[in-house]
């Protein structure tokens, strides 16, 4: 026979994992498009490879400078519609060679610190939507 409250707690379970893998759904797609629009341009090669990816890193590069591809970034963004928590986490990387001197300032289109500021502009975006999510289920 089950314990009483047993139902109530499952749901509860059900909904905060629900919750939280929407949270970090949000989270992972805006600080994509965030770093994204930050990376500096020349031939769009180091801004295609911000890849998203559940479970794994990626660990290879998407098409070169004379060929940019960005079908592996937007495939990853799609991914990650129907993530779940239980699917493992969500990593985004760019295997460019050259995009930690990117972010070290080498680039005139782009400050120093630009993948940190993107984290940052994508995350607090994400908080405020979770945060608003939230507050219209309460109502």
């Amino acid at each position: 026979m089950a314990k009483k409250g047993t139902g109530e707690a499952a749901r509860c379970i059900f909904d905060l994992e629900r919750f939280v893998s929407n949270v970090v759904k949000i989270i992972a797609i805006n600080v994509t498009k965030d770093i994204t629009r930050s990376t500096p341009v020349l031939t769009g090669h180091a801004k295609s490879n911000w890849i998203p990816s559940i479970s794994a890193p990626r660990t290879d590069v998407a098409g070169s400078p004379a060929s940019v591809n960005k079908g592996a970034q937007k495939a990853g963004i799609a991914s990650l519609a129907g993530y779940s928590i239980k699917r493992g986490r969500v990593f985004i990387v760019n295997n460019v060679s050259y995009i930690g001197d990117l972010n070290n300032g080498s680039s005139a289109k782009a400050p120093s610190g630009f993948v940190q500021g993107g984290i940052i502009r994508g995350v607090s975006r994400a908080v405020a939507t979770a945060a608003a999510l939230s507050a219209s289920k309460a109502r």
